[in-house]
């Protein structure tokens, strides 16, 4: 429909753009826009709001993984779930919601952590609006991506965040 009734196609990557234009797109439709990032967001953050966000959902001393992301099966949340079973003590975060009709993975990633046996180390923190904080008080950022990705949003703002960012 792209190619018949708009005047412009914007992606946000170069591989959204070659994506497009291999399910047969007019390459001449294609622009590509990078997703900003503001990196005074994460400038801003003090030592203090870590030490606070830590505090209020009990991080401990473990390192504890960031996950941040769309709650939807090709962000892998399932798989890094499972990579908890490698690290017993360590807590993980997961940042985000549901989209467009992805609920009941949303919901089976809560049964899923149970049955993996770490439920208990598990916080599914919803959508939220301090992310570069959250990044920032985590000691990594995980990216599980099982399915490629358009524009890794998270790990640049892993890195920006000042964090190791493990990433597929």
């Amino acid at each position: 429909h792209a190619n018949a009734r708009a005047a412009a196609v914007i992606c946000n990557s170069r591989a959204t753009a070659d994506a497009f234009v291999e399910a047969g797109g007019k390459p001449e439709l294609v622009h590509v826009v990078h997703n900003g990032l503001d990196p005074a967001r994460f400038d801003a953050v003090t030592p203090s709001q870590t030490a606070a966000l830590r505090a209020e959902l009990r991080a401990g001393d473990a390192p504890v993984l960031a996950v941040c992301a769309r709650l939807a099966p090709w962000e892998g949340q399932h798989v890094a779930l499972a990579g908890l079973q490698a690290l017993p003590d360590a807590p993980a975060w997961i940042i985000g919601a549901a989209l467009f009709g992805e609920d009941a993975y949303a919901y089976g990633l809560r049964g899923h952590a149970t049955a993996l046996g770490v439920a208990d180390r598990v916080r599914f923190l919803g959508e939220r609006e301090d992310v570069a904080a959250l990044l920032q008080a985590a000691d990594v950022v995980v990216h599980a991506a099982v399915d490629a990705e358009p524009f890794g949003r998270v790990v640049v703002e892993g890195m920006l965040a000042r964090r190791p960012v493990i990433a597929t």
